[in-house]
């Protein structure tokens, strides 16, 4: 026997190829439920370019759907906010489904507004779904607790066994600095001296 994969585009308060410019125009609270790819979601990543006319206040959400029938929208469940906090309006999003864990077939995009509207408008193209590198780099570094002299640094979406985490104060040259090897996503550096801008780099 043999079986088949429907690559159909699914959306609700979005149109699809609307313009030359773009694939995907998302308006009010919007979703673009993508076509099935037939190997488990955790293997796969997502990247597309996106124009944003409101960073402050317009963000995107990617997730799942696990049906496409009549109000498949209330079946979204999230994975990935995208936040953006610059004042450009041109971005390239890439997320990584490497800790995805549940069983649904589609990947999913909503967008959102955090001020007092209901409009979140977003121009996307360019949209990519493929299969995710064996060695996938640590996504959203941040500091997760700092005091005077520590800080703890976490981050996410990777894939390695061991991450090499360098630091040295702010502007120091990539090589010369203090470096340290995890195997967690997440690593506590003491020692530090308070009031001091700090660099960061994490390897996988």
């Amino acid at each position: 026997s043999t079986s088949a994969v429907a690559h159909v585009v699914y959306t609700t308060n979005s149109n699809q190829a609307t313009s030359p410019q773009h694939a995907f125009l998302m308006s009010e609270n919007g979703v673009v439920a993508l076509p099935e790819m037939g190997v488990p979601l955790n293997t796969l990543m997502l990247s597309f370019h996106e124009c944003n006319t409101n960073p402050q206040s317009y963000g995107l959400i990617i997730g799942t759907v696990d049906n496409v029938n009549t109000g498949f929208a209330q079946t979204f469940v999230p994975y990935d906010t995208v936040v953006f906090t610059d004042n450009q309006s041109l971005y390239n999003v890439t997320s990584y489904l490497v800790d995805y864990t549940d069983k649904a077939n589609r990947l999913a995009i909503r967008n959102y507004n955090t001020g007092t509207g209901s409009v979140s408008e977003h121009y996307i193209d360019d949209l990519v779904i493929d299969l995710a590198p064996a060695c996938i780099p640590p996504q959203n570094v941040h500091a997760g607790y700092l005091v005077d002299n520590q800080a703890d640094i976490v981050w996410s979406r990777s894939n390695s066994s061991s991450y090499t985490v360098e630091y040295g104060t702010h502007g120091f040259t990539f090589g010369t600095g203090t470096q340290t090897t995890v195997t967690t996503r997440n690593v506590s550096l003491t020692g530090l001296t308070a009031q001091t801008q700090y660099d960061v780099y994490v390897m996988s």
